[in-house]
């Protein structure tokens, strides 16, 4: 059969658009969108990465609204998504399309680039201090994880305020990283503070290697011969007989007599240090600090 050329590009066209149909509505090509986030219901803030096929209007980023809906062009009402799944948000998506009669059985695909309503604060003797993005399975020690791990300074404990209730739950830190569980290391969801104080520190003066201030790491655990330890012993010609200085709880200083020479030969218990404490080792002199300090 001889067609003219106009009927011949008339049926040509006709083919084309069948064919854009036929991609627009099958769903083995609906565009790959790339995200590592596990899928998790969204809130405000949510950035979130749209597709439609056959849309270059509406396949771009989009943020979530303070009040949890989303404003897209070519759509005259924006759609509440906050609480829905990014499967869930397609689906109100394609609706939407279709009942405005903007695109016929659209295919649209919706992932979350960044989770804002599911951030945890965390702050103090960490790393990296800031809010730290929460999505699928992640733990207390997870979230410190990505704070890439507690400072040096880091004090004895983790202190853990919930968002909703704001109870706090103070966990011991070397506890939380030898022997994790469930009751030491919760399962966050968003809104939590993970805090974790600096240690407080003891002062060594006087006739050692290493004076200096000393973090308490071991909290109500340090004592003299741990501190002793961390400034690399006496010096020579030291006397045996140590002080500690402390404030009491009316603000009164106290001296207190440490036999230290008895103490290194393991004669004498071991003394207790305390945050704020400045231990002194006089040398052989025999001089202290007692009315100086």
């Amino acid at each position: 059969m001889n067609l003219t050329r106009p009927l011949r590009t008339i049926l040509a066209l006709h083919a084309l658009v069948l064919l854009a149909v036929g991609q627009t509505t099958d769903p083995r090509n609906r565009p790959p969108l790339e995200s590592n986030l596990p899928i998790e219901a969204v809130g405000p803030d949510d950035l979130l990465a749209l597709s439609v096929a056959d849309c270059a209007d509406l396949t771009k980023t989009f943020r979530v609204a303070k009040d949890g809906r989303l404003t897209l062009p070519l759509l005259r009402q924006p759609l509440s998504v906050s609480g829905l799944t990014p499967p869930a948000i397609a689906d109100a998506v394609a609706q939407a399309l279709s009942q405005a009669q903007i695109l016929v059985q659209p295919v649209v695909s919706v992932q979350v680039l960044e989770y804002r309503s599911h951030l945890v604060t965390v702050a103090g003797a960490v790393k990296r201090p800031g809010q730290v993005p929460v999505a699928g399975h992640m733990t207390l020690l997870d979230v410190l994880s990505a704070a890439e791990g507690v400072a040096p300074e880091a004090g004895a404990v983790v202190v853990l305020t919930a968002s909703n209730t704001h109870t706090r739950q103070v966990i011991p830190l070397k506890k939380l990283l030898e022997s994790p569980t469930a009751d030491n290391n919760p399962v966050l969801t968003g809104g939590e503070e993970v805090r974790v104080p600096e240690a407080a520190k003891v002062y060594v003066m006087g006739n050692v290697k290493k004076p200096g201030a000393f973090p308490l790491h071991d909290g109500p655990n340090t004592t003299v011969l741990k501190i002793m330890a961390e400034c690399e012993g006496t010096l020579p010609y030291s006397k045996g007989t140590a002080y500690i200085y402390r404030q009491d709880e009316n603000g009164q200083r106290t001296e207190t007599p440490v036999q230290l020479a008895a103490l290194l030969a393991r004669k004498s218990p071991d003394v207790p240090l305390y945050g704020s404490d400045v231990l002194y080792v006089p040398d052989s002199k025999g001089k202290h600090i007692g009315r100086e300090f």
